[in-house]
């Protein structure tokens, strides 16, 4: 296999739109497009080094990682890793048959979120992981039965606790209907992030702001799911997934009202769930939660794991 090293997106855009063709057979939910503006808007003005890792065989690309660096080039701690996480690591292009051709060149500590093979091809190098994933099954009861008693309990009581909730399916983002309903929900989470004391590479301002980059695109693809809540007439929550091939959806945000008349009703909680249910309507099998914080993936994760990423070379 031959090996070339890009430095733009621009530049990978014909091997990218050729694997979408070939091995995603057109599915693809986010393209080059949207990876070169969340580039250019979050983290080249932050100083970060772009490195798009090519694979061909007999001039055919097969495979291809973007990368980004930590750090500063040349401190010694540096290494490259996966671009923005949450967008690159789920969406990377290879052909099964050849990822494990790219192992050896890929950063020693992979991220553990490659979520693309939830079964891989050739399982060798793989770890299970409870991660975010879960398995909808082909009705609730099944489902519900893949989870624990606490689980199962807590999950019905939600749903029984927000009967009243008037639900509305799209496949668009309604600007002006959100746009108080999100700057509530940013407000939030400016206050949250000034009071952690946990240095992010990306803060969850600029994190909800990668979303809706990705979800506009998802909406211009036709990939979107957008799901309404209303309580007495009020909009209180909103849920974007996006659906990725024939058979899984990733879901990507949900905003709620924080008010404190709210707190009872855990939307999020509810607003998952009625998606989840949705998805299972038109067929998706596997619903990934892996945007999402630890409290929301483990009420709804299924108690068996999936092949979640690559094993550490330590752990290989």
């Amino acid at each position: 296999m031959d090996l070339e090293e890009i430095s733009s997106f621009e530049a990978v855009k014909p091997y990218w739109d050729e694997l979408n063709h070939t091995y995603k057979r057109d599915e693809l939910a986010v393209d080059w497009a949207i990876h070169q503006q969340i580039w250019a808007q979050f983290y080249q003005p932050k100083g970060y080094s772009l490195k798009i890792l090519a694979g061909f065989e007999k001039n055919r690309c097969v495979g291809i990682f973007p990368f980004k660096y930590m750090t500063a080039p040349d401190q010694p701690s540096s290494q490259w890793a996966f671009g923005e996480e949450a967008l690159i690591s789920r969406e990377y292009f290879c052909l099964p048959d050849k990822l494990h051709q790219f192992e050896p060149y890929l950063p020693p500590h992979p991220a553990n979120d490659l979520s693309c093979f939830y079964v891989p091809a050739q399982p060798q190098g793989f770890s299970r992981y409870p991660g975010g994933i879960i398995d909808l099954k082909d009705s609730v009861e099944s489902y519900l039965a893949s989870l624990n008693k606490k689980k199962r309990h807590a999950l019905t009581h939600n749903a029984r606790e927000n009967a009243d909730v008037a639900v509305q399916i799209d496949r668009r983002i309604r600007d002006e209907e959100i746009r108080e309903l999100t700057e509530k929900y940013l407000r939030y989470w400016q206050i949250k992030s000034a009071l952690s004391e946990t240095s992010k590479d990306v803060d969850s301002y600029e994190k909800i702001m990668i979303d809706f980059y990705l979800l506009r695109r998802a909406e211009e693809m036709g990939k979107l799911i957008a799901i309404y809540f209303y309580v007495e007439g009020q909009l209180a929550a909103v849920n974007f997934a996006i659906r990725r091939e024939s058979d899984r959806v990733d879901d990507y945000l949900c905003l709620r009202d924080t008010d404190e008349k709210y707190a009872h009703r855990g939307l999020g909680n509810y607003a998952i769930w009625v998606n989840m249910n949705h998805c299972r309507q038109l067929g998706i099998r596997y619903y990934d939660l892996s945007d999402f914080p630890a409290e929301y993936k483990r009420k709804f994760i299924n108690t068996e794991m999936f092949y979640y990423g690559f094993a550490k070379p330590e752990a290989a």
